[in-house]
């Protein structure tokens, strides 16, 4: 019945009037639909080797516009991968937090350096280490986005997209396991590329939510659909068993049961996804998942995802009060 009536109208305009709303609206749409990049803010995180991005891709970010990239705290600094490679650094010597006018910058700038010559600390079986300001060699640096960029997830022009390099750590905090980056702005023109809208609020036990990411290396995103099985956020374990005992952590989380259907979309690579609730918003950062060594859980129950809430870190973020201009007009101009 109602589109017997549009129809009767819309044949009654002039010829003129009809092919003004045609050029002016139907062919725009359907050209922005088929031919033009959707607008996106999810992207793969890749490591340089040799000088090089290649494909390595070691996770997930998201745009939040001003060149503020989220990622994840255990893809930031060196200190995870270390710890994982079972060398004992010190408390002093990890780096678990930082912002921008921390006492941790002169940690943020070390270099961790084999005491053996022509030492890999990541394959040797001694783990010696010391701290250097500079890099005299064999050596790690601490801040790991200097080798590392990032890949805006727009399928339709995926080919054509080149890798964006991070170019400063502005926060980071294990806690939260989050890490927010700078790239360069002007390295975005042309990629018609949007912002997330983080969300402040806190979400209920039972939500609907979509996680979008680079699970298993996969390029563009791919999507996760998921129900919040634990609402109430709280510090939780790593529940990884590929993680030495060095590095097993805790991170503030909710949990997201995703189910059987939907777990391939959940694996490596996921670290650092948005989660998104009905209304578009990130709600949370993925940080690791159950089952993490079953690409599709033999038990058929489908995987847990540890999920830490927008709402905490940012609120984190918020009483620093860190002093960086592009950070404070990304917040300032998102839909909180």
């Amino acid at each position: 019945m109602k589109f017997s009536k549009l129809k009767s109208k819309f044949s009654s305009l002039p010829i003129k009037k009809v092919l003004l709303i045609i050029f002016s609206f139907v062919i725009p749409v359907i050209i922005g639909a088929y031919f033009l990049p959707n607008p996106d803010f999810v992207g793969g995180v890749y490591i340089k080797s040799n000088g090089t991005y290649g494909s390595n891709l070691s996770g997930t970010a998201f745009y939040i516009g001003h060149g503020i990239v989220v990622t994840n705290w255990h893809n930031s600094t060196a200190t995870y991968g270390l710890l994982n490679s079972n060398v004992a650094l010190k408390p002093e010597d990890q780096l678990l937090k930082y912002w921008i006018g921390s006492p941790y910058e002169n940690l943020k700038k070390s270099f961790v350096c084999s005491i053996n010559p022509n030492e890999d600390l990541f394959t040797s079986n001694n783990k010696q280490y010391f701290l250097s300001d500079s890099d005299k060699g064999d050596c790690i640096a601490m801040n790991r986005i200097l080798i590392k960029g990032f890949r805006p997830s727009k399928e339709l022009i995926s080919s054509q997209i080149s890798i964006i390099p991070f170019t400063n750590l502005i926060y980071l905090n294990r806690d939260y396991d989050i890490a927010l980056v700078k790239i360069n702005e002007n390295d975005l023109r042309g990629l018609n590329m949007s912002k997330a809208c983080l969300s402040s609020e806190i979400p209920q036990n039972n939500e609907i939510v979509t996680i979008r990411g680079h699970a298993a290396g996969l390029y563009p995103e791919v999507l996760a659909h998921g129900t919040i099985k634990i609402a109430t956020a709280q510090m939780l374990v790593d529940p990884d068993p590929n993680d030495s005992n060095l590095v097993r952590y805790s991170a503030l989380s909710m949990v997201i049961h995703v189910p059987q259907e939907d777990v391939r979309n959940i694996y490596y690579g996921s670290s650092g996804s948005p989660v998104f609730n009905s209304k578009n918003e990130v709600i949370g950062t993925v940080w690791t998942t159950t089952n993490t060594d079953e690409y599709i859980p033999a038990s058929g129950n489908g995987k847990d995802v540890y999920v830490t809430p927008v709402s905490a870190w940012l609120k984190d973020i918020k009483s620093l009060n860190i002093n960086n201009t592009d950070l404070k007009a990304a917040l300032k101009d998102n839909c909180l």
